[in-house]
Parts: structure tokens; C-alpha cells; sequence
């Protein structure tokens, strides 16, 4: 049978594939259910014109009222007679889901079930004419969409699948040059795909002509631009057994557009204060590779981040649109300028398959700029119902406090793992900027290919890697980095959580910092100096020993109410902490190190008056606690504290930890210049800033203040910190 009328220049490009649903199916059926899916791409324009339907935009795509495309898929084999009149025809016609004005095309898809016989091969083609107009080397303006169906059950006793392969229906290059296209295949089955060019025009239509060289796997068609114009392509998909036995076949056909080299109005004179255009085309970069293989369950809904981008600098051209072809029921959301890069543009692809739509499908973004230039297309495949892997969340080896030289880091996930067959796939190591995350570095990337893969668990090295004293850092993983041996390789997400996997480097024992002054009431409590724990909590237990004498000036003061009255001291000595970890204890040995600081607390209540005294305090040479709270911070100070140390260049943070025991705790935080008021900004003093955060799987910002004023003797010694804080642990 065969389907002849003309569709007037219309016809943009297909492809046709198929699937069964195992599970509904046992040995003793005669029957079978086979899917058959159809996608099929045509000029926007005639929607109106030759099928009387609304044009495809985002409304009738939503309200399902663009129906696109005429013709049948018709069954042409010596088996189509076992069938009877039911399914030897099936329609054509597609529910728009992706278009373009610009580019003038409408692209959509059709899923139709139909039963066939178990144990045979059925052939449905396609046919009709015209493409749009093509290029000379075309042999005629007919296309041919043939694909066979394969009901025979594999060496293992399942049904086969056959692969899937998309294209956006109009792939544009530029005349004089010579390109590289690279084709999507995918099998949900993993079998062996391979790609050719139609062998005459009774399987692909009159575009069978070879179009330039064409590697079979991976598909990669090189094509030499040598004339402007449209240039039709029709390729065969097949995938094999283990034996390399042919198990099916599907079509793809798309069109190549030649375009002439962008005019170059750098040189213009009608506008020179504008900025130059970008010749070279955009470019996808965002958190999946291309040919990516992501999981996701029906009726639940899976998000992709799509990220694109202008790759020049100072330039007027943008981004005009993400070119897409969707699966049924994906939603797009607006392109948006990133907020970090005014080169890089945004959109957000959303999916929420439903139970029929089991298998596999794909999702291919094409970037358009306002020069007119397209990008290259670059295609994910979903598959449904297959779990991707999962990290699970506090695997992570280390966290916490680290050694600078710290080299082996380990995770792990919730299945079994493979190491990924995509190349460029990293674990990237990145540095916190304190003050603004825009300004995150990345100082170290590990390649998935020199990690250890140990069934569910992964290990990265960093050999020679010293990582800067006393800096915040955390760990990024890429899409795929974990792959599970099934079906595609279903793999990972991205873990682009600045939170999830953090170490914080070692400090070294030497206090540099400003002047700090904590305050609360009620009076706290200093927690215990341990390092490794999974507890968010610390326990008040220990301090860190010190050795003081502290001189008290004449001084008499009447307060109205309990406060705490800072004034000036000499601490002679303050002791180092070497930690042992034995379970179920934890032993803090102590050492004494002569420094120079200041230190004086007395606490005031109402009529009291203070006199001069000494005290000394004795240190402790060994405490021992029961606990091993997690800790990420080099020093825990009691309230009621002054310290008085200098900070420069090279060390310019001074970073400690409190505890609060109990809720609804008011706590004042003071850093002061220590400079006179009168000439602080003139003697070269930092001015202080401050930031609060509380401590519990990650660090979170609850505040931040400098000094607020830069005018000589206004304000010019002190940043203020005032907050409110439930009991827990925090670190300034």
C-alpha cells in the first residue's frame, strides 16, 4: 500500500521506531502489543493553508488543538496479509509539542497501539512528496519513511525494542566549510546501534544519495558545504545482537540548510558605538552531556536545566531562542539572562511522563542567536521508569576539617555503579569565596577515567594537590559521573549543591586576627574541642586550657543591671591541643606556647563595686569526654571574651566557634580596629567585617556587618553583630 498525494514542499523530516511493554506479555501469547511512535516536522506556515488547523504555538500546543501532517504509515511486507484489514494503515498526523517562527517549522509526535502476531517481521513505510525545495543533488523531492518490526523474541526470551534517533528537522552550516554532524542513537536495550546511508530509493525515497562520509557508530555524518541551499539526508538505524544479527530497523530523514557567511557589521558606520556581533555560533553548556542517559519515573515530574551561551565577550548578539524537540507533555519555560554571565541564557525543561509513556525518548536543544546563526543541536535521552543511581547523602569521605595534603576522597551511591562511557565527566573541587559565591573558584578537576570504581562506592584522587590553609571549599559532581549497566546507562544527576559535600582546611595554631568581643546573657558555655562526629549538636563539656594573669585597673562603677565590663589584660601563655580519638572517648593532650594577647572579664551586677585584683588561671594537662562532636572550626571561645591580635596581608581571617545552651539567647559579637579613632583610616587599619553562621550538616549565613561608617570618628572601631540565637553551635 502506498500513500501518493502531494503535500506541496511541506515535508521537513521524520522518523519512525517502536517498542513492546514486557511486562504484559508471558511465553504462551500468540499476540503482541507493539507501540508504534512517529515524529514528523513540516513548514509552520501550513498548518492553515493546506489542513485547515491552528498554527502551532504554545496555546494549541497546551490545549492539544495543532494537529500537523497528513498521510498514513502503511504495512508492506508478505506478513501484512497475516493481519487481516486491522493495522495495515495507521495515520500520520502529529500533536505539535516544539516550532518556530523563525526558522518556519513545526515539529510534533504520535504514539498508536496496534497487536501483531508473534514470531515475524513487519515492514511500514511512509511515502509521499514533496520536501521543501532541495538542492540538485536530490534525485527526486519524495521521501520514503521505512520501518520494520520485529515480533520475534530474542535469544534471552524478551521482546526487542528498536533504537530511537531525533534530529531537529533543519540543521544550518555555513557554505566553504566542512562539518561534522553528529546523529543521536539510543537503545533502550542496549544493543550494539549502528548507522547507514538508504540504499535506493524504494527504502529511503529520492534523498538516498550519499551526502558525504558517514561513520556508523557513533553516527557522525561529515559534509563537506560547497553550495547554499536545502540538502535532504535519509539514514537507516539498526541495532544487533551480541552475534550481530539484525534486529530492526527505523529511518531518520532531516535537512541540512547552507547559509552564507554572517556580514560582518564590526565595521559599520551606521551605528559604531555599538558592540561587535559574534560570528561563531552558540553553544550548549549546560549540566548534562550530550547523549546523556537520565532517568525518571512516571508520574513524577524530572527538571533540566538548559544552559547556553555566546562564546564571545563584549559582544551585541544574544540569544534569540533554544530551538527544542520534546517528548508529549514537556513544558518550556521563558529564556533568561543569567545573572553571572551576560553571555549565558537559561531556559527550563519540565516532564511529568505518564504510565503509557514507558521507554525511552529524547529531548534535543538547538540554540539560535540574533545574527541568525544556529548552534549545534545537542539531544538527552529519558528513559522511564528505570531509577537513575543516587548519592547518598553523608557517604562523603572527608568532611569537616582536612590536612592541606589531603588527597583520597571517596562517596558512595544506592545501586550498583559502572564506571561512565562518556568521556569529560569530573569531580570538580571548588573554593568558597567568603563574600560572594559568584566568585566560587574551581581549583581542581578529577576525570571519572582516573577514579576507582568499587560497586557502589567511588574514590577520587588529588595527588599534589595542597589546598590553601584555613579555606572553605566544596565538591561538585557532573551529570553522569555514576552509571548503572542497564537499558542506556542510566545515570547520575549533577550535584551542583554548594552544600552537599564541604571540607574546610587546617589552620595552624598562630592567632591572627582583629580585635573580637563577645557578649551574652545569659552566660554560655565553651563546647569541647573534638574533631568527626555525624552530630549537629555539641555538648557542653570541655575548654581549651589557658594559663592567664590578669590585671584589673582601680576602677569603681555602680550598675543598674548585669552586664559584662571589658577592660585591658595580659594573657602570658595559651595552650596548643593535639587530639587522640579512642572510642568511646576522645583524650586532648596540651602543650603551652608563649603569645602576647590581652584578656580581662568581669562580670558587674547591680552596686558592685570593683577593686583592683590578680588571678591566675591553671591550665588543665588532659581532659577526656565521651563525645566526638563533628567539628569545623580551629578555635571554640567562651562568652565574656576579648582577644586582641593582628591580622595582614597573607592571614587576614580570624575564625572561631561558641555554643549556645539554651533558646531565645541574645548574642552581641564586636570586632574593633585597634588603632585610635582619630586616625585609624590614615594608619593603613582593615576595616572589620563580620559574618554569623550556624553550624549543622552544612554552614548557613544567618548575618553579616562591617562598621557601617567610613568618616573619621564616627563609628570607626567597631563592627556589631546583635542576633537572637536558639541553642546549637555557631561559628563567626
Amino acid at each position: 500500500m502506498f500513500s501518493s498525494h502531494s503535500i506541496n514542499f511541506n515535508f521537513s523530516g521524520g522518523s519512525v521506531s517502536w517498542s513492546i511493554r514486557e511486562v504484559d506479555y508471558s511465553a504462551i501469547d500468540s499476540t503482541v502489543g507493539v507501540r508504534i511512535s512517529q515524529r514528523h516536522s513540516w513548514r509552520r506556515s501550513a498548518a492553515i493553508d493546506f489542513w485547515s488547523v491552528p498554527e502551532c504555538d504554545v496555546d494549541t500546543i497546551h490545549n492539544g488543538s495543532a494537529i500537523i501532517g497528513e498521510g498514513s504509515l502503511n504495512c508492506i511486507s508478505d506478513e501484512c496479509s497475516r493481519l487481516g484489514n486491522s493495522y495495515l494503515s495507521i495515520p500520520t498526523r502529529v500533536s505539535c509539542t516544539d516550532f518556530s517562527i523563525e526558522y518556519d517549522y513545526a515539529s510534533g509526535g504520535a504514539y498508536h497501539m496496534i497487536q501483531l502476531p508473534v514470531g515475524y517481521q513487519f515492514t511500514y513505510s511512509f511515502s509521499s512528496c514533496c520536501w521543501i525545495s532541495l538542492l540538485p543533488t536530490s534525485q527526486s523531492s519524495s521521501w520514503k519513511l521505512n520501518v520494520t518490526i520485529n515480533t520475534n523474541r530474542r535469544a534471552n526470551g524478551r521482546f526487542n525494542n528498536a533504537p530511537v534517533s531525533t534530529m531537529n528537522p533543519t540543521v544550518q552550516l555555513r557554505v566553504g566549510q566542512v562539518h561534522v554532524i553528529h546523529i543521536p542513537m539510543v537503545d533502550s536495550d542496549g544493543d550494539k546501534v549502528r548507522c547507514r546511508w538508504g540504499y535506493d530509493e524504494f527504502e529511503v525515497g529520492g534523498i538516498y544519495s550519499a551526502k558525504g562520509d558517514l561513520r556508523s557508530n557513533p553516527c557522525e555524518l561529515t559534509y563537506n558545504a560547497t553550495m547554499i541551499g536545502y540538502e535532504g539526508v535519509a539514514l537507516v538505524i539498526e541495532d544487533f545482537d551480541t552475534n550481530d544479527a539484525l534486529l530492526s530497523s527505523i529511518p531518520l530523514q532531516f535537512l541540512i540548510q547552507i547559509i552564507d557567511a554572517p556580514i560582518d557589521n564590526n565595521e559599520s558606520t551606521v551605528s559604531p558605538l555599538l558592540p561587535p556581533s559574534c560570528h561563531i555560533p552558540p553553544v550548549y553548556v549546560g549540566d548534562w552531556q550530550r547523549d546523556a542517559c537520565i532517568g525518571v519515573n512516571s508520574n513524577s515530574t524530572i527538571d533540566l536545566r538548559i544552559v547556553v551561551e555566546i562564546p564571545c565577550q563584549n559582544t551585541s548578539t544574544k540569544i534569540q531562542d533554544i530551538l527544542t524537540i520534546s517528548p508529549q507533555g514537556m513544558t518550556k519555560s521563558n529564556i533568561t539572562q543569567d545573572s553571572m554571565s551576560s553571555n549565558t541564557y537559561i531556559m527550563y525543561l519540565q516532564w511529568q511522563p505518564r504510565p503509557d509513556q514507558y521507554g525511552i525518548y529524547q529531548v534535543c536543544v538547538t540554540p539560535a542567536d540574533s545574527e541568525g546563526q544556529i548552534g549545534s543541536q545537542t539531544c538527552f535521552n529519558l528513559q522511564v521508569d528505570v531509577k537513575p543511581p543516587i548519592f547518598v547523602r553523608g557517604s562523603m569521605i572527608p568532611t569537616g576539617i582536612v590536612a592541606q595534603n589531603q588527597n583520597i576522597w571517596s562517596i558512595s551511591t544506592d545501586v550498583d555503579i559502572v564506571r561512565p562511557t562518556h568521556r569529560n565527566v569530573y569531580a570538580r573541587f571548588i573554593r568558597r569565596d567568603p563574600f560572594n559565591s559568584n566568585r566560587d573558584t574551581e581549583i581542581v578537576r578529577v576525570n571519572s577515567a582516573n577514579a576507582h570504581y568499587d560497586r557502589r562506592r567511588i574514590t577520587f584522587y588529588t595527588d599534589g594537590t595542597i589546598w590553601e590553609k584555613g579555606q572553605n571549599y566544596y565538591i561538585n559532581l557532573d551529570g553522569g559521573i555514576a552509571e548503572i549497566n542497564q537499558t542506556c546507562g542510566v545515570q547520575s544527576a549533577p550535584v551542583i549543591d554548594s552544600n552537599f559535600w564541604t571540607f574546610v582546611t587546617e589552620i595552624t595554631n598562630t592567632i591572627e586576627a582583629a580585635q573580637i568581643i563577645t557578649s551574652k546573657s545569659p552566660i554560655g558555655t565553651l563546647s569541647s574541642i573534638v574533631e568527626s562526629s555525624s552530630s549537629e549538636d555539641f555538648p557542653s563539656s570541655t575548654m581549651e586550657a589557658i594559663s592567664t594573669e590578669v590585671i584589673i585597673p582601680t576602677s569603681s562603677i555602680i550598675a543598674p543591671d548585669q552586664f559584662t565590663l571589658v577592660s585591658t589584660a595580659t594573657i602570658r601563655t595559651i595552650t596548643t591541643t593535639s587530639i587522640t580519638t579512642i572510642t568511646p572517648t576522645t583524650t586532648i593532650t596540651t602543650s603551652t606556647t608563649t603569645i602576647t594577647l590581652t584578656t580581662t572579664i568581669t562580670t558587674i551586677t547591680p552596686t558592685t563595686t570593683i577593686t583592683t585584683s590578680t588571678t591566675t588561671i591553671t591550665p588543665t594537662t588532659a581532659i577526656t569526654t565521651s563525645t566526638t562532636p563533628n567539628i569545623i572550626c580551629p578555635r571554640w571561645l567562651q562568652f565574656g571574651l576579648i582577644i586582641n591580635v593582628t591580622t595582614n596581608a597573607s592571614h587576614p581571617e580570624f575564625t572561631f566557634c561558641f555554643h549556645v545552651n539554651q533558646s531565645s539567647s541574645d548574642v552581641t559579637v564586636a570586632a574593633n580596629t585597634w588603632v585610635p579613632c582619630a586616625n585609624w583610616k590614615v594608619s593603613g587599619a582593615a576595616d572589620p567585617l563580620m559574618d554569623l553562621y550556624v553550624i549543622g550538616n552544612n554552614l548557613k549565613m544567618l548575618a553579616q556587618n562591617d562598621d557601617g561608617n567610613s568618616i573619621p570618628h564616627l563609628n570607626c572601631y567597631a563592627s556589631v553583630l546583635s542576633y537572637r540565637l536558639d541553642h546549637g553551635n555557631y561559628r563567626v
